[in-house]
């Protein structure tokens, strides 16, 4: 099908509304054609998976060692380690262009993880505020910056949704359109302290109220808030686009790199660590499943199991 849309394919220059005689071309698709993106994705993922066995670590021969994060075309490394981020920097730069994509070193993004328990109580750990695809790296830097996007987003529609011309339901057709899908973009990939579910839950409600343009001195008990809107605690649908996340990725092919991350988690390589544990998006999970299946996410038995049951729901 490729070879037929893109076969004795010619351009032509215009300028100034002067149009150029036709060329053929033979490399390459169309610039502005729609399968042009569509293939470049499949073709740089093919290129990394070439590459990927060059960031293998050593000491636990597991790929990648050196996880990315990819958009289209662009590409983020990251690591503890900034040598190996150097490292598999210096191999793209170098590897790349002899499959003809060429690497710009300074847009390319090297984001080293490390935890420093004095920067951590401080919230000054830089790699935290790193964002890729609209997404901070630091799940509560994430919730702040969501909560600021969304608060904004309401206060420019604030005089429509508190109209009193227009009906609740329509009111909450466009907070969950326009605010709400703001505040929970990505929220499948947070791991939550109960401090976080907390502060959602309270932005939340806050929203709520005005809609309803409840204020002090009035007030309204959160049970009546939910059931006059419709809706339930905002942690909640988290909790259950988080479970259904999971299931997406416990249901795809076993070299995808979610699957090779939780592989490697389930291996014990994260047991031994200095510090009390974060809660991340690995510990949260690992409730979950304990709380509804009774099963353990980070042992190889059990995502096994999970894994099966899984594919059973499918």
């Amino acid at each position: 099908m490729v070879s037929t849309l893109l076969v004795d394919t010619t351009l032509s220059v215009r300028v100034c509304g002067q149009t150029a005689d036709a060329f053929q071309s033979g490399l390459g698709t169309p610039q502005g054609d729609c399968l042009s993106p569509v293939l470049f994705t499949c073709y740089f993922e093919h290129v990394l998976q070439q590459l990927r066995h060059q960031f293998r670590r050593e000491s636990t021969g597991l790929a990648p060692s050196i996880p990315e994060l990819q958009y289209a075309d662009d590409l983020d490394f990251l690591d503890e380690n900034d040598q190996n981020l150097e490292q598999t920097h210096d191999v793209c730069v170098l590897k790349m262009p002899e499959h003809q994509l060429m690497v710009n070193g300074a847009k390319t993004e090297r984001i080293q993880f490390y935890r420093d328990a004095d920067l951590e109580k401080r919230g000054k750990e830089e790699w935290r505020m790193a964002k890729s695809v609209g997404s901070r790296a630091g799940t509560a830097e994430d919730i702040k910056h969501r909560m600021v996007l969304a608060s904004q987003s309401f206060g420019r529609m604030q005089s429509l949704l508190q109209s009193s011309g227009i009906s609740l339901t329509l009111k909450l057709r466009l907070y969950n359109c326009y605010v709400l899908s703001i505040l929970l973009y990505n929220c499948a990939t947070w791991g939550l302290t109960e401090a976080l579910r907390t502060s959602l839950d309270v932005c939340h409600r806050r929203h709520l109220r005005s809609l309803l343009r409840i204020k002090y001195p009035n007030i309204i008990k959160n049970t009546e808030l939910y059931n006059r809107c419709p809706t339930q605690p905002i942690s909640k649908e988290i909790a259950a686009r988080r479970w259904s996340f999971l299931g997406h990725v416990l249901r795809m092919p076993s070299g995808a790199p979610p699957q090779v991350a939780l592989d490697f988690a389930a291996s014990g390589a994260l047991r031994g660590r200095i510090g009390r544990p974060r809660a991340t998006l690995l510990t949260t999970l690992s409730l979950d499943c304990r709380e509804k299946l009774g099963l353990v996410l980070l042992s190889r038995p059990g995502l096994a199991q999970l894994r099966k049951v899984a594919y059973d729901k499918c």
